[in-house]
C-alpha cells in the first residue's frame, strides 16, 4: 500500500479529482497556499495499492500542466515606473510517494 501526497494548483485540481473518481479512486484534499506566486493549490492525499501507483500518477500527470505567469510587482527602491515583472512556472504537481507499513481503522 502506499500514499501519494500531491500538490496540485487549484485551478487544475478539479480535473484531477473528477479524473480520480471517475478511475474508482478517492482523495482527501486540503487547501493550502505558498510558493512565489502564492496561488492556491490543493493537497491530495491518496491511499493506493502497489499496483494502482502509476495509475494515479498518469492521472495527475495528465490533467496538471505548468504555465508561465509573469505579475507585475512593485519595487522597493522608489524608481520611476515602479514595477518590475516577476516570471515563475505555475501549474504542474508537486508529488511525494512513500510506504504504508500498517493501516489502523477504528
Amino acid at each position: 500500500m502506499k500514499m501519494i501526497m500531491a500538490i496540485v494548483p487549484k485551478m487544475e485540481a478539479e480535473s484531477v479529482l473528477d479524473h480520480l473518481v471517475d478511475a474508482g479512486f478517492t482523495a482527501t484534499y486540503m487547501e493550502s497556499r505558498g510558493r512565489i506566486m502564492r496561488q492556491s493549490q490543493l493537497t491530495l492525499y491518496i491511499a493506493v495499492s502497489d499496483a494502482n501507483v502509476e495509475t494515479v500518477m498518469n492521472i495527475i500527470r495528465e490533467n496538471c500542466h505548468s504555465k508561465i505567469r509573469i505579475n507585475p510587482v512593485r519595487r522597493g527602491d522608489g524608481k520611476a515606473g515602479g514595477e518590475a515583472a516577476v516570471q515563475a512556472d505555475v501549474g504542474g504537481a508537486v508529488i511525494f510517494l512513500w510506504s504504508l507499513d500498517a493501516v489502523r481503522t477504528g
